[in-house]
C-alpha cells in the first residue's frame, strides 16, 4: 500500500513539476518572435492651389517645419514642358502660389535651403536662354538669377539640381543640357559659395 501511494505521487509530482515546461518555452519562443511591422501611414491628396495654370508639374520641394515648405515646379508649359516658374509655399493650412520678381519662361526643376533652413535657391530649366539659370530667395522675394555655363549653340534646354552643403549658404547646382530634339549634349557642373547675388 505504501509503495502503490509512493507510485501515485511520483506520478503526480512528476506530472506538476513537468507542466510548467512548455508554458515557459512557448514565453521563451514568444519573446524571440519578431513584431508584426507597422502599418506605413497612408498618404493623403492636398489640394493644388487654383491660380496653378494647367498644364502644370511639380518637381521637387522643400520643408524646414510642418508650417513652412516649398515647392518648384512649371505652369502653363507647351508640348515642349517649357512654362512659367512656379513657386508654392505650404503656410500649415494650404499651399499658394509665389510670385517672381521677374518673369522669363522658365520652368523650376529643384529647390534647396541655406543655413537657415528656409528655402535659398531653385534650379530652373532654361530653354534657348543661352546659359544656366537659377531663381534665389532673400527671405523675403524670389528673384531670377543667371549661371555660370554658357551653352553651346546647339543647345536648346537646359536644367540644373541644387544641393546646399549643410551649416553653410554654399550650393551646388548640377544638370545638363540638350539640343531640340531632345538628345543630351553636355553635364554641368557649377558651385555658388554663399555670397548674395548682385
Amino acid at each position: 500500500m505504501r509503495a502503490s501511494l509512493r507510485v501515485v505521487m511520483t506520478l503526480t509530482a512528476g506530472a506538476v513539476l513537468a507542466a510548467p515546461v512548455p508554458v515557459a518555452a512557448a514565453q521563451a519562443a514568444a519573446a524571440t518572435r519578431p513584431a508584426a511591422p507597422a502599418r506605413p501611414p497612408a498618404w493623403r491628396v492636398v489640394r493644388v492651389p487654383s491660380s496653378v495654370v494647367w498644364p502644370s508639374e511639380l518637381d521637387d520641394v522643400s520643408a524646414s517645419g510642418p508650417a513652412d515648405a516649398w515647392a518648384v515646379g512649371a505652369e502653363a508649359e507647351t508640348g515642349f514642358e517649357q512654362g512659367r516658374p512656379m513657386i508654392l509655399h505650404w503656410n500649415g493650412r494650404r499651399w499658394a502660389t509665389v510670385k517672381l520678381r521677374s518673369h522669363i519662361d522658365l520652368g523650376a526643376s529643384s529647390i534647396s535651403p541655406g543655413s537657415s533652413g528656409r528655402p535659398q535657391w531653385a534650379g530652373l530649366e532654361d530653354f534657348a536662354g543661352g546659359r544656366t539659370a537659377y531663381a534665389h530667395y532673400n527671405g523675403t522675394a524670389w528673384s531670377n538669377v543667371p549661371g555660370a555655363t554658357v551653352l553651346p549653340g546647339n543647345a536648346f534646354d537646359a536644367f540644373t539640381v541644387t544641393a546646399h552643403i549643410p551649416g553653410t549658404d554654399a550650393t551646388w547646382g548640377v544638370g545638363g543640357s540638350a539640343d531640340d530634339t531632345g538628345v543630351p549634349i553636355r553635364a554641368i557642373i557649377e558651385f555658388n559659395p554663399g555670397t548674395p547675388p548682385a
